[in-house]
């Protein structure tokens, strides 16, 4: 008996309609691992970090200089506080206003001279009046005016010029009781200029506490100092 059945072809598998081949094929794909994104605010925060820092390594040492200056600056304050202290001191117990630094010092152009120029012309008019000291003596620009006291307890007038003779002027009585020698003279002009400048005159005081008066010019500045009978500066004239 013919057996009429046909051998059937085997069929092939399809896919379903409007399926796409690749959405398949990528089901069976490792699944797609996503980077994390770049944080954009660190970089930033870093920057910002080491400028702080910088910044207040700047305001540190700034702060350190200031201290320093500081401090220098009131050691250097302490130090005139005592000169001061002391020439104030002195002018307390001489009942004299004591030197002030800051005083406003008056413009001169009066003639000055050294030292021994004052005793040169001290002994010139000694010699021309008889006289055993001096009241006031005063440099001019061709010369010296100078007080002198007799031993009477009378007082002339003596011009003593740059050049030539000494010349008597009118007499009066004598209003110092303590006149100023050679020595007085010579102690009371290196007290009073030994912080620079030359005397233009020097006197017997009659400021409480004061025995000489020495009126010193530096850098055409004027100033008065009164000095006590040691020589010793104890302040400013009144």
């Amino acid at each position: 008996m013919k057996d009429d059945s046909t051998p059937s072809t085997p069929t092939t598998p399809t896919t379903a309609t409007g399926a796409d081949p690749d959405v398949a094929t990528d089901a069976h794909r490792a699944p797609a691992t996503t980077a994390p994104a770049a944080t954009a605010g660190r970089p930033r925060r870093r920057v910002g970090l080491i400028a702080g820092i910088a910044a207040a390594g700047l305001g540190v040492i700034a702060l350190t200089a200031g201290i320093t200056l500081a401090v220098a600056d009131e050691w250097g304050d302490d130090d005139d506080d005592v000169r001061a202290s002391q020439v104030e001191d002195r002018a307390d117990a001489a009942g004299a206003e004591p030197v002030d630094p800051a005083q406003p010092a008056e413009a001169s152009d009066d003639a000055t001279a050294t030292a021994d120029e004052f005793d040169a012309a001290l002994e010139a008019a000694l010699a021309a009046a008889d006289g055993t000291g001096v009241e006031s003596i005063e440099a001019e620009r061709d010369g010296f005016s100078v007080d002198v006291v007799r031993a009477d307890g009378s007082e002339v007038e003596v011009r003593v010029p740059a050049t030539g003779d000494a010349v008597l002027g009118e007499e009066d009585r004598a209003e110092a009781a303590t006149p100023l020698d050679a020595a007085a003279l010579r102690a009371a002009i290196e007290a009073a200029t030994a912080d620079g400048g030359e005397a233009h005159s020097v006197s017997v005081s009659d400021e409480p506490g004061a025995a000489v008066e020495v009126t010193v010019i530096a850098d055409g500045i004027e100033r008065e100092l009164l000095l006590d009978a040691a020589s010793a500066v104890i302040g400013t004239e009144r």
